[in-house]
């Protein structure tokens, strides 16, 4: 087992080098003076660990970040608040189960290999990876992740990607062929495509499988008459033109409601959705900025599914 050392920051600066300093954000020339009082968590050689928590609430303030002197091999590694964090630097490979992270920077010397899932949420944190990167589902929500070997896997992006570095050249990684509603069940998506981030982490945390496979139950998973009617009395729906949209922050609504149907659009950004109601028959449409005309959509399809998030959220 390797022993861990609480050092100062200047006695961490000693034993790191230069390269290794120019690439740590605590140790940047804008960021010295507020990390000069604090400390460090030093692991001497490679490290096995069950779970590595980089939740600030639960050290106290000075600490600033952990430094593996090897490899580490950990289940999971998690961080709750996406607006700071304990700082995690591993000089070696690291090895994890699942990683879910927000607001510190993680620092991976060599190779990272997640086994199952990585997730990093919100602007506040990075990663930093100067050897691979490999992990089947890496689920970027406005977090930046850098690699400056080669990245192996799939990635899904909510306003960021995963950039390669090579030679001074940067590259961006194409998000995959999937959507979110490919590896997550309803209660772990938001309704336009991000994703709720603390109750991933608490069910990781807790041993609960968070990439269990989406089953359609109709009887549950349908937008019901009931579901339209309740949506129709919302206030972004009251008082509405029934020729154009109206906005609410970057969403926009319409609606057309008269003694037998009900048809309701929300559109945001590149998505709309109508939602049509006449007698007890609903339908849902959907429609793209590359779409003429809207497309019903099926019961239990990655948009469907969406759809209903959409309608439920407002």
């Amino acid at each position: 087992m390797s022993s861990i050392l609480t050092l100062s920051f200047p006695e961490v600066e000693k034993r790191l080098s230069q390269a290794q300093k120019a690439l740590l954000f605590c140790f940047s020339k804008h960021q010295r003076t507020n990390y000069i009082d604090s400390y460090f968590l030093w692991y001497e050689g490679d490290t096995n660990l069950d779970k590595i928590d980089l939740e600030s609430d639960n050290y106290d303030f000075e600490l600033a970040g952990i430094i593996v002197d090897g490899n580490l091999t950990c289940e999971k590694i998690l961080n709750y608040e996406t607006d700071y964090g304990v700082n995690l630097i591993v000089l070696g490979h690291l090895n994890a189960d699942f990683i879910a992270v927000g607001g510190q920077q993680v620092f991976v010397q060599e190779d990272l290999t997640v086994q199952h899932l990585f997730v990093g949420s919100y602007n506040h944190g990075n990663l930093d990876v100067l050897g691979d990167f490999n992990c089947p589902i890496v689920v970027l929500d406005d977090y930046d992740c850098l690699v400056r070997g080669e990245f192996y896997g799939n990635v899904l992006g909510w306003g960021k990607t995963i950039e390669l570095l090579h030679d001074g050249e940067t590259q961006y990684v194409p998000d995959g062929d999937y959507d979110f509603e490919d590896f997550f069940d309803e209660p772990y998506l938001n309704a336009w495509g991000s994703i709720n981030f603390s109750l991933i982490v608490s069910d990781i945390d807790h041993d609960i499988d968070v990439l269990r496979k989406y089953v359609l139950n109709p009887e549950t998973d349908s937008i019901t008459p009931e579901i339209i009617i309740e949506s129709s009395k919302s206030s972004v729906f009251q008082g509405m033109s029934t020729d154009e949209y109206v906005g609410v922050y970057s969403t926009q609504y319409k609606s057309h409601i008269t003694d037998n149907s009900m048809e309701l659009s929300i559109l945001e950004y590149d998505d709309s959705f109508k939602y049509s109601l006449i007698g007890n028959q609903v339908s849902v449409f959907h429609k793209n900025s590359e779409d003429t005309e809207f497309v019903k959509l099926t019961l239990g399809s990655n948009i469907y599914r969406k759809a209903k998030r959409v309608l439920l959220a407002i």
